[in-house]
């Protein structure tokens, strides 16, 4: 064999030698680039999963904030509701005040006025107050000077 043939059969022989190595490298790198292939479809849908939990988690709490905020606003509306009722019910010493009124011979305009009770209740009171003074008078503005009515407890 000629010298050039020697050389065409190392030149030869090494061209194949790089294509084997080329030909690993390259396999290798494909079977490392499935593997990273199937490790971004695993995050990516642990990534959609996380999503929809977070979007769940959001709804909930929107919910809930939506929720606490009409217990929030009954809770109020409650609360003013019973202010009011404190209000509209007399105490006894309002009772009382105006039954003094009463006696002092305040008409029952005035004792509404000065009461802040209806004038149904001025009246029920001035009636009260007749009826255990004993008094007939059926006059409807001016009560009755006796002093043995006594509120009832």
């Amino acid at each position: 064999m000629s010298e050039n043939a020697q050389i065409l059969w190392a030149v030869l022989a090494a061209a194949v030698l790089v294509n084997l190595v080329l030909t690993g490298y390259g396999l290798f790198k494909l079977r490392e680039f499935k593997q990273l292939k199937q490790a971004d479809l695993v995050l990516e849908k642990a990534q959609i999963a996380l999503r929809s939990d977070s979007k769940a988690l959001f709804d909930s709490a929107k919910g809930l904030g939506m929720k606490l905020t009409q217990v929030e606003r009954l809770l109020r509306n409650v609360e003013e509701r019973q202010d009011q009722l404190s209000l509209k019910e007399p105490s006894e010493q309002t009772y009382r005040h105006s039954v003094r009124l009463i006696k002092s011979g305040l008409p029952v305009d005035k004792v509404v006025e000065q009461s802040g009770l209806s004038r149904g209740e001025v009246e029920l009171l001035l009636l009260l107050n007749k009826i255990e003074g004993g008094d007939g008078a059926t006059q409807g503005d001016t009560p009755s000077q006796s002093n043995s009515f006594e509120m009832p407890r």
